[in-house]
């Protein structure tokens, strides 16, 4: 396999944040269905301040709508034992337009 092919296999195997129970990942095909159970606890509903239940299909479809948003960042925490996900996490409105003036910006003070 070449370096290309196998950078391309590696993207969904990227973890951005390692504990020792649990790590940050980006979803993987499967991951809905532990969060879909996940939605079931009271609990878990009230900490995330879910106020409606969600089918399976509807969170599958939201994660597939939610990789096209360039405004927000969602991953899973997984446990780091079995890779299995229990939680996801998501960095919403995020705005990559103010990140580019300060690049600009620091870079103009440096030129």
């Amino acid at each position: 396999m070449d370096e290309k092919n196998e950078g391309e296999k590696n993207v969904s195997d990227k973890k951005y944040l390692y504990g020792k129970r649990v790590h940050l990942r980006p979803f993987q095909q499967g991951d809905h269905e532990n969060i879909y159970y996940a939605f079931l606890d009271p609990d878990f509903r009230k900490l995330t301040g879910t106020q409606y239940f969600l089918t399976m299909e509807s969170i599958e479809k939201a994660y597939e709508n939610f990789k096209s948003d360039k405004s927000r960042i969602d991953l899973v925490i997984t446990l780091s034992e079995t890779e299995e996900a229990i939680a996801d996490l998501a960095l919403n409105e995020i705005n990559l337009s103010s990140l580019l003036v300060k690049k600009a910006t620091k870079f103009a003070k440096t030129a």
